[in-house]
Formats: C-alpha cells, structure tokens, sequence
C-alpha cells in the first residue's frame, strides 16, 4: 500500500463536510465503493460542496481545511492505482480516517 499520509488531506476534506453538514454520504459511498470510477466521481462531489462551504466563509472545523498539493496527489495515487485490493484498503483508511477527523465538531468540540 501507498504511504497513508499520502491520503489525508483528502480524508480532511471528507471529515470537513462531515463536521459542516452533518453528511456521511461521500464517506459511506466511497467505503462501499467497488470501482474507481465511482471512487472518484464520489470525491469530486464531495469536493464541490467542500468548495461551496469555503465560499460561504463560515464555517467551524477551520483546522481542517485541507491543501490542494495533497488533495490532488491523493487523486493522482487513486487514480494510478490498479489493484482492487489495495484500492479498497485506500477508501477504506480514507473513510476511517475522516470519521476519526470529524468526531470532535460533531460532539460540540472545537
């Protein structure tokens, strides 16, 4: 497997929806995802309504905004990877991982 660090700022992304809207959707989709495609369709959705939250300018879980460079090396990776196996392992450290990031909003932490 690709070093996991190499993944989380798109999990930040995910996490940060998730602590915004209260939405698991992407997470949920990506983790039961069985195709790269739809891996990747998920993510650039999530992106959007990562995108339309910035917009807004309010919003609390600041410290995970996430950076460009490794959202898109984290696409790249997604995207040269070939094995189903270790795909899967991908999503499914990215899902933990942007549960573990968002707990903290969502039990009225900062």
């Amino acid at each position: 497997m690709k070093d996991i660090r190499d993944f989380d700022e798109i999990a930040k992304v995910l996490a940060f929806v998730v602590a915004e809207q209260g939405n698991y959707s992407y997470i949920d989709r990506i983790a039961n995802a069985n195709s790269k495609d739809i891996i990747l369709a998920c993510l650039r959705e999530a992106l959007r309504d990562y995108h339309s939250i910035l917009r807004r300018g309010e919003y609390k879980a600041k410290d995970l905004k996430a950076k460009e460079i490794g959202v898109k090396n984290a696409l790249n990776k997604i995207f040269q990877t070939h094995d189903r196996k270790e795909l899967k392992e991908i999503v499914s450290f990215i899902s933990a991982k942007a549960l573990t990031l968002s707990a903290k909003y969502l039990e009225g932490g900062e």
